[in-house]
């Protein structure tokens, strides 16, 4: 029988050891057919092949992000893009566009301001906004995803004042009155009325539906031929789920369900791995502390000139719990865990919890996994745990985390060259809508960390080959999601996912691989995106 597809003239890095390199692969209903020299798989071109030369580009096994907020993407990139702003006045003028056409009394939603790109280098407040809409209540998300800034007739419209106590997990910053600046840091956040992670008006399943439809149509354009969703809730479960049906998800999808949906999903008997090669279920998702870009993290030692922050653990014996049960019902879990306090009480947990029922291969995960001494490194690698982490967030961030940790900390921040090289499965992510979903930006960010904003190297030892970067986001990422038997590598009897590129990252310097251009997305043997 003769192939669908055949990609020929190729620059094929397969990532298989047996067989690295080749020219030509062959596809055969959605699954790689033949690996090969263009001589030996072109004898096998028939009618109704479809052949793309390549001219020489080269194919890299289908990209995987292991940490996208699929909804949230395609909902943030209709509110008001703050990420450029560099100072007050230019975030005022951005949203008054928006307050412009918005009725009296409706909420003004922006994303993505960083006080560390502002000239004014500090947290605004709400007295930074009030004049843009005396009318409107206005919700501005920081760039961290886990803290926001409500203008006065925000904080009106929450009920939050100064006699207001903050919920478990989340403070409400104050001025040296007492009263309130608008800024409210991980779950205080969530006081605001306006839904869903504090980042939109909780969307109807018709807004759901078109948002992460923008979303995986986002998402193929960065070679992404795979993603995992953490935190999906009822309706973002419901929504995918029939637009896999519809044949309508461009791309493959792991959904990690939201640890609110634990005790339903077990009572209906489902556990990671459930679905088809679209739209699986994978790890239960759980959160232990905050952000470290929003000084929430869990740490153990204080942030640097704030002596009394050493962010915020929630509940230990919550999680520790939820753990414990996701664990013995043959879950794969995923907790969010930035700073060292928090990791160090995950590994607790996931220890006590494979002393009471113990699991070979279990592959729970870390999520971020951002401060990362030796001794919890390996205490990581002696229980098997697996880490999704975000390269990107160093070169963006890693400014604020010098000014925020010190130099001392700084050497294990995101010490992604220590994990691998130290035994631990690290995969590559986004975190996206925190930075977009782009893996070739990741790629450079975890080869180079080089800051945005300096040019200047954050933690030289911690940079990784371009071979370790790109296995995080193929090799790796299939292995984390238990995907390694399909996915990742150039392999006959894989799954036919590829990503082509203008050019091969191995045979440039790492500061160039951000001027590679992706040129097509193949995700089952079927072109998803192709750049014009």
């Amino acid at each position: 029988m003769y192939p669908d597809l055949v990609l020929t003239n190729a620059n094929v890095i397969t990532l298989d050891p047996s067989k690295p390199h080749c020219e030509a692969v062959a596809v055969k209903y959605g699954v790689i057919a033949q690996v090969g020299s263009m001589e030996v798989v072109e004898k096998g071109i028939g009618v109704g092949t479809l052949v793309l030369d390549l001219e020489g580009r080269t194919v890299l096994p289908g990209f995987i992000d292991t940490h996208v907020h699929l909804d949230d993407f395609g909902l943030t990139l209709r509110t008001v893009n703050l990420e450029g702003a560099a100072s007050v006045e230019e975030v005022n003028g951005l949203l008054s566009e928006r307050v412009r056409r918005t009725p009296k009394g409706e909420w003004v939603l922006g994303r993505g301001w960083n006080e560390n790109k502002l000239r004014e280098r500090r947290l605004l407040t709400r007295w930074d906004i009030d004049d843009v809409s005396r009318d409107n209540p206005v919700y501005l998300h920081h760039f961290s995803c886990h803290a926001t800034l409500l203008n006065s007739k925000g904080l009106e419209a929450s009920g939050i004042d100064r006699h207001m106590k903050p919920p478990a997990g989340g403070w409400i910053d104050v001025d040296k009155a007492g009263e309130p600046t608008g800024f409210l840091r991980s779950n205080a956040r969530f006081m605001a009325p306006v839904g869903l992670n504090g980042v939109r008006p909780r969307p109807d399943l018709a807004t759901l539906r078109e948002a992460i439809l923008i979303g995986v149509n986002e998402a193929v354009k960065y070679g992404l031929t795979a993603i995992h969703v953490p935190s999906a809730d009822h309706d973002e479960i419901k929504v995918t789920q029939e637009l896999a049906a519809e044949g309508k998800l461009p791309l493959r999808v792991t959904l990690l369900p939201k640890v609110e949906l634990l005790d339903h999903v077990l009572k209906l008997g489902i556990n990671s791995g459930l679905g088809d090669e679209r739209l699986r279920i994978g790890a239960i998702k759980i959160f232990s502390d905050g952000s470290l870009i929003a000084k929430t993290a869990a740490m153990k030692e204080h942030f640097e000139g704030e002596p009394e922050n050493i962010g915020i653990l929630n509940d230990q014996k919550v999680f520790s719990g939820q753990i414990m049960q996701a664990n013995r019902a043959g879950m794969q879990i995923a907790v969010h865990a930035v700073g060292d306090r928090a990791i160090e009480a995950v590994l607790d947990a996931y220890e006590a919890a494979l002393k009471d029922t113990p699991r070979a291969d279990h592959r729970h995960r870390i999520e971020h996994g951002s401060i990362m001494p030796r001794d919890l490194r390996e205490r990581a690698k002696r229980l098997g745990v697996v880490v999704s982490t975000q390269p990107e967030l160093v070169t963006r961030n890693g400014d604020g985390f010098q000014a925020s940790l010190g130099d001392g900390r700084m050497e294990y921040t995101y010490p992604i060259k220590s994990m691998l090289d130290e035994g631990i499965v690290v995969s590559g992510s986004s975190d996206c809508p925190l930075t977009y979903p782009d893996p070739l930006k990741g790629i450079w960010s975890a080869t180079t960390r080089a800051s945005e904003n300096t040019g200047k190297t954050i933690t030289e030892g911690q940079r990784v080959t371009i071979d370790q970067a790109i296995r995080m986001y193929t090799v790796n990422a299939a292995h984390v999601g238990f995907d390694e038997k399909r996915k990742g590598t150039i392999e006959e009897g894989k799954l036919a996912d590829f990503t082509v590129l203008s050019g091969d990252p191995y045979a440039i310097g790492p500061e160039r691989i951000r001027d590679i251009m992706v040129e097509m997305t193949i995700v089952g043997g079927v072109r998803v995106y192709e750049r014009a």
